[in-house]
């Protein structure tokens, strides 16, 4: 089976187009989204509808849910809080009702998990190597079948294993063998709609279980109409203060592996 695994979407309709549109040369994938679908960006509502219609397999995701009034914001997400409160007016009761109507763990097949943050909480980073494997022993438990264990609210597209490591995935590389990882492994995407490496690229992964292969994608999209947008709408900048403070080292992903198993 081919998966196309998203994360982070934001409300941001050009990046998330220029994703499924690269995916059109790929037959066959199903789509997945680790959450946040909405925040930040000024197409909350065509990127809902645009997701639904090509029956992408959604989790709920932490600004998901603050759009939802499920999370209260804090006081260092005020100004978010903004953008929350008019995503909220911005989406159809459609949309709100199939956001309100998304699991925080999804389960597309016996051997994949997918959420946001962690097991049940779209507000925990998960990222260091030791968030990761706390994360991948819970899954002995959560889903002992599960071989991949997806999630998103990083924005730092990475991988991995027990007693491996944690280390980002490098995009335009010729990918990464999975079979020769053990046990359980973990899979964050990257963000589609608000990248947060210093550059524009959507960022995505395709992983296809049959060759164990997985590759990263980072594509280029028109930025400046996002940011154009958001800012005739009257929504804020994305406050700094949500990048978590420790990120992983850039080393190859490929390196890595060539070293550690």
């Amino acid at each position: 089976m081919r998966w196309a695994i998203l994360a982070d979407v934001h409300a941001n309709l050009e990046a998330l187009t220029a994703v499924l549109d690269h995916l059109g040369e790929w037959e066959g994938a199903r789509v997945i989204c680790a959450g946040d679908i909405v925040g930040y960006g000024p197409d909350p509502e065509a990127c809902a509808a645009l997701l639904k219609s090509r029956r992408v397999a959604c989790v709920v995701g932490n600004h998901d849910e603050r759009v939802l009034g499920r999370i209260e914001p804090t006081h260092s997400a005020a100004v978010a809080a903004v953008g929350w409160a008019w995503t909220r007016r911005a989406l159809s009761t459609e949309s709100l009702s199939w956001l309100a109507s998304l699991p925080l763990v999804l389960r597309p097949s016996a051997e994949i998990a997918v959420f946001h943050g962690a097991w049940e909480n779209t507000q925990t980073y998960v990222a260091s190597a030791r968030a990761a494997k706390e994360l991948l022993n819970h899954a002995v438990v959560r889903a002992p079948t599960a071989r991949l264990i997806v999630c998103g609210h990083t924005h730092q597209p990475t991988m991995a294993a027990n007693g491996l490591g944690f280390l980002p995935l490098t995009a335009g590389e010729s990918g990464v063998d999975t079979r020769r990882l053990r046990g359980t492994w973990l899979l964050n995407p990257g963000s589609v709609g608000q990248p947060r490496d210093g550059t524009h690229l959507a960022r995505y992964v395709r992983y296809d279980d049959d060759l164990g292969r997985v590759e990263s994608f980072a594509l280029p999209y028109e930025h400046e109409r996002t940011r154009e947008k958001r800012i005739r709408a009257g929504l804020p900048d994305p406050p700094h203060e949500e990048v978590p403070e420790k990120r992983p080292r850039r080393v190859a992903v490929a390196r890595w592996l060539h070293w550690t198993l």
